[in-house]
Protein backbone atom coordinates (compact mmCIF):
# COMPACT_ATOMS: atom_id res chain seq x y z
CA UNK A 1 0.00 0.00 0.00
CA UNK A 2 2.96 2.21 0.84
CA UNK A 3 4.61 1.21 -2.04
CA UNK A 4 1.63 2.39 -4.29
CA UNK A 5 1.02 5.57 -2.75
CA UNK A 6 4.79 6.31 -2.86
CA UNK A 7 4.33 4.93 -6.63
CA UNK A 8 1.41 6.71 -7.58
CA UNK A 9 2.67 10.61 -6.05
CA UNK A 10 6.35 10.05 -8.29
CA UNK A 11 4.46 9.35 -11.03
CA UNK A 12 2.37 12.19 -11.05
CA UNK A 13 5.16 14.31 -9.99
CA UNK A 14 6.93 13.11 -13.54
CA UNK A 15 4.10 13.19 -15.37
CA UNK A 16 4.08 17.07 -14.29
CA UNK A 17 7.38 17.81 -15.14
CA UNK A 18 6.90 15.90 -18.87
CA UNK A 19 4.58 18.45 -19.08
CA UNK A 20 6.53 21.24 -18.11
CA UNK A 21 4.11 22.39 -15.03
CA UNK A 22 6.12 24.08 -13.20
CA UNK A 23 3.61 24.51 -9.79
CA UNK A 24 2.19 21.14 -10.12
CA UNK A 25 1.11 19.75 -6.59
CA UNK A 26 3.09 16.30 -6.63
CA UNK A 27 6.34 17.92 -8.11
CA UNK A 28 5.82 20.28 -5.05
CA UNK A 29 5.41 17.24 -3.16
CA UNK A 30 8.54 15.18 -4.21
CA UNK A 31 10.57 18.54 -4.15
CA UNK A 32 10.22 19.03 -0.13
CA UNK A 33 10.78 15.20 0.22
CA UNK A 34 13.67 15.46 -1.49
CA UNK A 35 15.16 18.28 -0.35
CA UNK A 36 14.58 17.23 3.78
CA UNK A 37 15.79 13.75 2.93
CA UNK A 38 19.18 15.15 0.93
CA UNK A 39 19.57 17.52 3.47
CA UNK A 40 19.01 14.59 6.17
CA UNK A 41 21.34 12.15 4.31
CA UNK A 42 23.90 14.91 2.75
CA UNK A 43 24.01 13.36 -0.45
CA UNK A 44 20.95 14.40 -3.58
CA UNK A 45 18.06 12.25 -3.21
CA UNK A 46 15.14 11.68 -5.87
CA UNK A 47 12.85 9.29 -6.47
CA UNK A 48 11.61 8.11 -9.44
CA UNK A 49 9.71 4.64 -11.46
CA UNK A 50 11.59 2.25 -13.40
CA UNK A 51 8.87 0.89 -15.69
CA UNK A 52 11.57 -0.83 -18.03
CA UNK A 53 11.33 -4.11 -16.46
CA UNK A 54 8.02 -6.46 -16.26
CA UNK A 55 7.18 -4.28 -12.86
CA UNK A 56 7.19 -0.78 -11.98
CA UNK A 57 10.06 -0.69 -9.70
CA UNK A 58 10.83 2.04 -7.26
CA UNK A 59 13.98 3.88 -7.30
CA UNK A 60 15.98 5.85 -4.86
CA UNK A 61 18.86 8.11 -6.15
CA UNK A 62 21.18 8.59 -3.72
CA UNK A 63 24.34 11.07 -4.85
CA UNK A 64 25.41 9.28 -7.83
CA UNK A 65 23.60 6.36 -7.09
CA UNK A 66 20.27 4.49 -8.61
CA UNK A 67 18.95 2.10 -5.43
CA UNK A 68 15.94 -0.26 -5.54
CA UNK A 69 13.75 0.95 -2.33
CA UNK A 70 13.69 -2.85 -1.42
CA UNK A 71 17.66 -2.37 -1.49
CA UNK A 72 17.95 0.61 0.91
CA UNK A 73 18.99 0.04 4.54
CA UNK A 74 15.44 -0.96 7.18
CA UNK A 75 15.69 2.32 8.84
CA UNK A 76 15.82 4.80 5.93
CA UNK A 77 13.07 2.61 4.76
CA UNK A 78 10.89 2.74 7.13
CA UNK A 79 11.50 6.48 7.13
CA UNK A 80 10.77 6.92 3.71
CA UNK A 81 7.60 4.32 4.84
CA UNK A 82 5.93 6.55 7.10
CA UNK A 83 6.59 9.75 5.46
CA UNK A 84 4.92 8.98 2.41
CA UNK A 85 2.35 6.89 4.01
CA UNK A 86 1.40 10.43 5.72
CA UNK A 87 1.80 12.32 2.56
CA UNK A 88 -0.35 10.27 1.08
CA UNK A 89 -3.55 10.20 3.82
CA UNK A 90 -2.90 13.91 3.59
CA UNK A 91 -3.33 14.50 -0.56
CA UNK A 92 -6.67 12.28 -0.44
CA UNK A 93 -7.94 13.68 3.04
CA UNK A 94 -7.55 17.18 1.04
CA UNK A 95 -7.07 16.95 -2.68
CA UNK A 96 -7.95 20.81 -3.22
CA UNK A 97 -4.81 21.87 -1.06
CA UNK A 98 -2.35 22.98 -3.41
CA UNK A 99 0.20 21.91 0.37
CA UNK A 100 -1.54 19.50 2.35
CA UNK A 101 1.77 19.22 4.27
CA UNK A 102 0.92 23.04 5.79
CA UNK A 103 -2.06 20.78 7.12
CA UNK A 104 -2.63 20.65 11.23
CA UNK A 105 -2.84 17.39 12.43
CA UNK A 106 -1.62 15.25 15.20
CA UNK A 107 0.67 12.36 14.18
CA UNK A 108 2.10 9.86 16.38
CA UNK A 109 5.90 7.74 16.36
CA UNK A 110 5.96 4.59 17.83
CA UNK A 111 9.66 3.83 18.26
CA UNK A 112 10.79 5.73 15.53
CA UNK A 113 14.39 4.60 15.82
CA UNK A 114 13.66 1.19 15.07
CA UNK A 115 16.53 -0.31 12.78
CA UNK A 116 18.01 3.77 12.95
CA UNK A 117 21.80 4.49 13.68
CA UNK A 118 22.19 6.42 16.60
CA UNK A 119 23.46 9.03 14.32
CA UNK A 120 20.29 8.92 12.40
CA UNK A 121 18.21 8.89 14.94
CA UNK A 122 19.21 12.37 16.14
CA UNK A 123 17.73 13.87 12.71
CA UNK A 124 14.33 11.70 12.49
CA UNK A 125 12.38 14.18 14.48
CA UNK A 126 13.22 16.97 12.29
CA UNK A 127 12.84 15.64 9.31
CA UNK A 128 9.22 15.53 9.66
CA UNK A 129 9.08 18.55 11.85
CA UNK A 130 10.23 20.41 8.13
CA UNK A 131 8.09 18.53 6.39
CA UNK A 132 5.07 18.95 8.32
CA UNK A 133 6.07 22.17 9.98
CA UNK A 134 2.19 22.75 11.34
CA UNK A 135 1.73 19.36 12.75
CA UNK A 136 1.75 17.89 16.66
CA UNK A 137 3.57 14.78 17.32
CA UNK A 138 3.29 12.81 19.90
CA UNK A 139 6.67 10.02 20.01
CA UNK A 140 6.73 7.29 21.83
CA UNK A 141 10.72 6.51 22.57
CA UNK A 142 12.99 4.79 24.58
CA UNK A 143 16.19 6.35 22.38
CA UNK A 144 18.19 9.09 24.32
CA UNK A 145 19.20 10.59 20.99
CA UNK A 146 15.76 11.14 20.29
CA UNK A 147 14.92 12.45 23.83
CA UNK A 148 18.14 14.94 23.36
CA UNK A 149 16.86 16.27 20.25
CA UNK A 150 13.93 17.78 20.64
CA UNK A 151 14.56 21.42 21.81
CA UNK A 152 10.33 22.15 22.12
CA UNK A 153 7.35 20.58 23.80
CA UNK A 154 6.87 18.34 26.54
CA UNK A 155 8.55 14.84 28.17
CA UNK A 156 6.17 12.64 29.69
CA UNK A 157 7.97 10.14 31.76
CA UNK A 158 5.45 6.75 31.89
CA UNK A 159 6.42 4.38 35.00
CA UNK A 160 4.89 1.22 35.98
CA UNK A 161 3.39 1.03 39.91
CA UNK A 162 4.72 -2.09 41.50
CA UNK A 163 1.70 -1.91 43.63
CA UNK A 164 -0.75 -2.36 40.83
CA UNK A 165 1.16 -3.06 37.67
CA UNK A 166 -0.57 0.03 36.13
CA UNK A 167 1.13 2.73 33.71
CA UNK A 168 1.17 6.04 34.71
CA UNK A 169 2.42 9.36 33.61
CA UNK A 170 5.10 11.15 35.52
CA UNK A 171 4.62 15.10 36.01
CA UNK A 172 5.46 16.21 32.33
CA UNK A 173 8.79 18.43 31.97
CA UNK A 174 9.88 20.87 29.55
CA UNK A 175 12.45 19.72 26.75
CA UNK A 176 15.45 21.74 27.16
CA UNK A 177 18.17 23.15 24.43
CA UNK A 178 21.28 22.02 24.62
CA UNK A 179 21.00 18.86 26.37
CA UNK A 180 23.14 16.10 25.86
CA UNK A 181 21.76 12.53 25.54
CA UNK A 182 23.94 12.02 28.13
CA UNK A 183 21.58 14.03 29.99
CA UNK A 184 18.58 12.17 28.84
CA UNK A 185 19.72 8.56 29.85
CA UNK A 186 19.91 10.24 33.62
CA UNK A 187 17.09 12.20 33.89
CA UNK A 188 14.79 10.74 31.43
CA UNK A 189 15.73 6.95 31.40
CA UNK A 190 17.01 6.97 34.50
CA UNK A 191 19.59 5.07 33.57
CA UNK A 192 22.15 5.89 36.35
CA UNK A 193 25.30 3.01 35.32
CA UNK A 194 27.84 4.06 32.79
CA UNK A 195 29.34 0.77 32.52
CA UNK A 196 28.64 -3.02 32.16
CA UNK A 197 26.79 -4.91 34.76
CA UNK A 198 29.97 -6.49 36.05
CA UNK A 199 31.79 -3.10 35.88
CA UNK A 200 29.22 -2.24 37.74
CA UNK A 201 29.63 -4.64 40.33
CA UNK A 202 33.65 -4.18 41.09
CA UNK A 203 32.95 -0.40 41.33
CA UNK A 204 30.50 -1.55 43.92
CA UNK A 205 32.76 -3.66 45.59
CA UNK A 206 35.37 -0.92 44.97
CA UNK A 207 33.36 2.11 46.81
CA UNK A 208 32.37 -0.29 49.89
CA UNK A 209 36.03 -1.48 50.35
CA UNK A 210 37.66 1.96 50.23
CA UNK A 211 35.44 3.05 52.40
CA UNK A 212 36.30 0.50 54.95
CA UNK A 213 39.61 1.00 54.86
CA UNK A 214 39.59 4.80 55.03
CA UNK A 215 37.42 3.99 58.26
CA UNK A 216 39.83 0.96 59.62
CA UNK A 217 42.71 3.40 60.05
CA UNK A 218 43.91 1.79 56.15
CA UNK A 219 43.33 -1.94 57.50
CA UNK A 220 42.62 -3.69 54.34
CA UNK A 221 44.79 -1.36 51.79
CA UNK A 222 46.17 -3.80 49.92
CA UNK A 223 42.95 -5.61 49.01
CA UNK A 224 41.65 -2.05 47.81
CA UNK A 225 44.83 -1.42 45.34
CA UNK A 226 44.77 -4.48 44.31
CA UNK A 227 41.13 -3.93 43.27
CA UNK A 228 41.99 -0.55 42.30
CA UNK A 229 44.12 -2.22 39.42
CA UNK A 230 41.98 -4.43 38.25
CA UNK A 231 39.18 -2.33 37.39
CA UNK A 232 41.49 0.02 35.98
CA UNK A 233 42.83 -2.50 32.98
CA UNK A 234 39.39 -3.17 32.20
CA UNK A 235 39.35 0.21 29.49
CA UNK A 236 41.50 3.48 29.11
CA UNK A 237 38.52 5.49 30.63
CA UNK A 238 38.90 3.13 33.81
CA UNK A 239 42.75 3.58 34.02
CA UNK A 240 41.72 7.28 34.34
CA UNK A 241 39.35 7.07 37.21
CA UNK A 242 41.14 4.51 39.29
CA UNK A 243 44.31 6.95 38.85
CA UNK A 244 42.53 9.71 40.58
CA UNK A 245 41.25 7.69 43.19
CA UNK A 246 44.72 6.28 43.95
CA UNK A 247 46.12 9.66 44.24
CA UNK A 248 43.07 10.53 46.73
CA UNK A 249 43.63 7.44 48.73
CA UNK A 250 48.15 8.31 49.05
CA UNK A 251 46.89 11.87 49.82
CA UNK A 252 44.75 10.67 52.55
CA UNK A 253 47.41 8.34 53.55
CA UNK A 254 49.60 11.22 54.10
CA UNK A 255 47.69 13.43 56.45
CA UNK A 256 46.66 10.53 58.45
CA UNK A 257 50.38 10.08 59.26
CA UNK A 258 51.15 13.41 59.04
CA UNK A 259 48.27 13.68 62.31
Amino acid sequence: MIAQALANIVSMGSQEVMQEITDGRYGALLKKVNKVLGDFLKRKTAFFVDSRRERIALKVLLGSERIDLDHLPDGLRSIIAWLFATIAKLEVAFPDDSDPLEREFIMILDEPETHLHPAWQRYVLRIAQELFPNAQFIVATHSPFIISSINRGWIHILNTCEDDGLVYFGEPQPCSEGDTYMDAVEDVLGIKELYDPETEDLLAQFRELRQQVLSNGFEGETELRSLMMKIGARSKSLENMMGRELFQLDKAKQMAAAS
